[in-house]
């Protein structure tokens, strides 16, 4: 499930309403998946293994097609990950992303995180043959 679906839908409508959902699909087919990343937290029973500093930010992948998440700590001024990657159930016995979801999750995050900067949160629809994602500006360093 995603982890906001009102604000996925909102952005969805505004790519329906400009058309850029239907040129999508004119061009490559149905959207038959959707994924959001957002900042996240270290589960407690990983904490000890993932180490977090100022520099380590915790992002949080999930899906419309199935009731997990994928998380990562990634070093924003280095671009480089922080222990493991893991998965948490959204809901008991929930399926499961495969290893091509992970590796989609952290391409599309490692593609918006640039010179330390990254913005959240990062909207992503696919299917069989493309996808595109929506990348938002990074936040002031005020944040």
């Amino acid at each position: 499930m995603l982890s906001n679906p009102e604000a996925f839908a909102q952005v969805e409508q505004m790519l329906m309403d400009n058309g850029t959902i239907a040129q999508f699909e004119a061009d490559q087919g149905p959207i038959t998946g959707r994924m959001m990343i957002d900042r996240g937290t270290v589960p407690s029973t990983l904490a000890d293994s993932v180490p977090v500093d100022e520099d380590t930010v915790v992002f949080t992948g999930t899906f419309d097609f199935c009731n997990s998440a994928v998380g990562v700590a990634v070093n924003t001024k280095t671009g480089k990950q922080v222990g493991k990657v893991w998965i948490e159930e959204q809901k008991t016995g929930a399926y499961q992303p495969t290893e091509e979801w992970v590796k989609y999750f952290l391409n599309v995050l490692a593609d918006g995180i640039r010179g330390g900067s990254y913005g959240v949160p990062i909207y992503a629809f696919v299917n069989d043959k493309a996808g595109f994602e929506l990348y938002p500006s990074a936040p002031d360093e005020e944040e």
